[in-house]
């Protein structure tokens, strides 16, 4: 399993930021979105990514570019799984 590793407030902003634009009343849905995060959400997302960072064969740092993303995660494959055939 490979996990990208966001800090959670980095993964809000880009929730938010994606959802805005569609939104009919975007103040509302921004209020709406951190109200619900803050009540509910945010423990368990904080399980979540403990859950993933533990069971998962590569982390890889999601603050980065979408291009060097896809780089570790190819990089990481390559070298943990080379040379296999078949399935694991």
């Amino acid at each position: 399993m490979i996990f990208i590793d966001t800090p959670l407030d980095v993964a809000m902003a880009r929730r938010i930021l994606r959802d805005i634009a569609l939104a009919d009343e975007p103040l509302q849905h921004v209020m709406g979105e951190l109200a619900g995060y803050e009540a509910r959400a945010r423990p368990i997302y904080e399980h979540f990514q403990e859950r993933m960072r533990a069971d998962a064969d590569l982390i890889v740092e999601g603050t980065l570019g979408i291009d060097l993303v896809v780089e570790r995660i190819r990089c990481g494959v390559e070298s943990r799984w080379a040379g296999r055939t078949g399935p694991a």
